[in-house]
């Protein structure tokens, strides 16, 4: 059994808030993009060398700053009380499994480069470490894991992109993750 993880209702309200006004000021631009986790991290170079190797390339590296919240406000589908305690609770559960929270932000080349990665990241994930975890979301069990990188679904890499731009540029602006909304 996982560990249990406690999400409280106004937790559940101000991520709704975050991610409503946040999704209100995006703009969209065509940016391709993967996420190296804090489990990730310590294997970004081989990660890199296997994207060498399959001819995906990558333009840009940049650090996110609390990839526990971050992670929240990409992996919620929907603002119902069930996506949002599960993004709650992998929250808190990147938060328990380390003591770092940074990630990487890798910029891909091209569409190209995004619809090749997206096509392997089945092949390419057994390479990487992961963390098999149990989570109960309102009272069912949901099996689930932590990976070494995230990959954004096609329908959301706009949206997931903007979120990014906009934590980046807050976070140089030295207003931190979490800028006045």
């Amino acid at each position: 059994m996982g560990p249990h993880l406690a999400v409280r209702l106004n937790d559940i309200v101000a991520l709704r808030d975050e991610i409503v006004e946040r999704r209100r000021r995006l703009t969209l631009k065509p940016e391709y993009f993967l996420v190296v986790t804090p489990l990730g991290l310590p294997h970004a170079f081989e990660l890199q060398t296997c994207l060498d190797e399959l001819k995906i390339g990558v333009s840009s590296r940049l650090r996110l700053p609390d990839w526990p919240r971050i992670s929240s406000l990409l992996y919620v589908d929907t603002l119902d009380d069930r996506h949002l305690v599960k993004a709650l609770a992998f929250e808190i559960l990147w938060r328990k499994q380390f003591t770092e929270h940074d990630a990487e932000y890798w910029g891909l080349a091209s569409a190209a480069d995004y619809a090749r990665l997206v096509a392997l990241k089945r092949v390419i994930r057994p390479r990487f470490p992961k963390i098999k975890t149990q989570v109960t979301v309102l009272g069912e069990l949901k099996l689930s894991s932590l990976h070494a990188f995230h990959v954004p679904d096609p329908e959301r890499v706009l949206s997931d992109a903007a979120i990014l731009a906009e934590l980046l540029r807050a976070d140089q602006a030295g207003l931190g993750l979490h800028p006045p909304l």
